[in-house]
């Protein structure tokens, strides 16, 4: 077949909307650009954060709406995005606020002159601590996401409650070394554990799968943030991981009326799925403990009970590799 027959043959496959190869070929970046949005804007001044930046600023926008009849798109979760700056490229994992919400950049889109982002409303917020800092991250759980996002073959949608669920978040230097397999988070109001994270499907995204679990997250005393000292109650003192090989001592501390109460006695326990050949715990006193990692990529709970009160403290301890 000729070049010529092929190009009259590519000719005859473009939309007969417009009149001239090149309207025609506008269309045709015009379908392709609408997608599964509407042709209606709104404009609006929104806040942008970069990944990795403290600070934000201000940009001008147009923003589209999702098709009623679009499938699997939210009418209200998803919009794509057309900024005013037409020089300003946005990037996978950044934040937009507007209408009193937290949006996230899923995915950016450039067809030759044209660059746009598709967002979805963030629904939920992750509580994440690094160094004893406190950090609120916005993410995106999914009513409606493919498991094989995550390498699952399933061909169903998550369109009813369950114990399993994805969400994505920016992927920047606080959540790359926060969110890890065997972690637990509260999100909403339950607690859910880690199962998987994946950088690489979506970069600049987090791409995270959990599920429910019935242990609680490690939260570090308010004491440590605000260097605020605790008037009454428990805590265990140590660190929050241990690489394998290593051993580490933990102790655990009754205070009264902001005091230690030096005679408090304890029963240390380990708690929490995982195998007990992948760790030793070795009872020191009454007050203090030992812990070896056998093993890594484990995750256990330290519970210190008051031998007098039965009340206890649990602390969450990473079983971490050497690399």
């Amino acid at each position: 077949m000729s070049f010529d027959s092929l190009l009259d043959n590519y000719r005859t496959r473009l939309s007969t909307d417009g009149t001239t190869i090149r309207e025609q070929y506008i269309d045709l970046l015009r379908d392709n650009f609408l997608d599964s949005f509407e042709n209606n804007v709104s404009y609006k001044t929104v806040k942008y954060k970069k990944k990795n930046e403290d600070s934000h600023f201000f940009l001008d926008a147009h923003v589209f709406r999702a098709k009623t009849d679009s499938e699997k798109v939210g009418l209200d979760d998803y919009k794509r995005v057309i900024f005013k700056k037409l020089d300003f490229m946005p990037d996978r994992g950044d934040m937009l606020e507007f209408d009193d919400y937290n949006w996230i950049i899923l995915r950016v889109n450039t067809v030759d002159f044209i660059k746009s982002c598709i967002i979805g409303k963030c629904n939920n917020v992750i509580t994440l601590y690094k160094n004893g800092i406190k950090y609120e991250y916005p993410i995106l759980i999914e009513d409606q996401v493919r498991l094989y996002q995550l390498g699952i073959k399933a061909t169903t949608y998550i369109t009813e409650p369950s114990s399993i669920k994805i969400f994505r978040v920016s992927c920047d230097d606080i959540t790359i070394n926060t969110i890890k397999r065997g972690y637990i988070y509260k999100i909403g109001i339950a607690n859910y554990r880690i199962i998987d994270v994946d950088d690489i499907l979506n970069p600049g995204l987090l791409v995270v799968k959990i599920e429910f679990s019935q242990q609680q997250q490690d939260v570090p005393h308010e004491k440590e943030n605000e260097n605020e000292k605790v008037i009454n109650g428990y805590e265990i003192i140590g660190d929050s991981d241990i690489f394998v090989g290593q051993s580490k001592f933990y102790q655990a501390v009754k205070y009264v009326d902001g005091e230690i109460d030096q005679v408090a006695k304890f029963n240390f326990s380990i708690h929490g799925d995982t195998p007990i050949d992948k760790y030793v715990l070795k009872i020191i006193n009454e007050q203090s403990c030992e812990i070896k990692a056998k093993d890594y990529d484990y995750i256990i709970i330290l519970r210190a009970t008051d031998i007098d009160s039965e009340e206890y403290v649990e602390k969450q301890i990473i079983l971490e590799g050497l690399f």
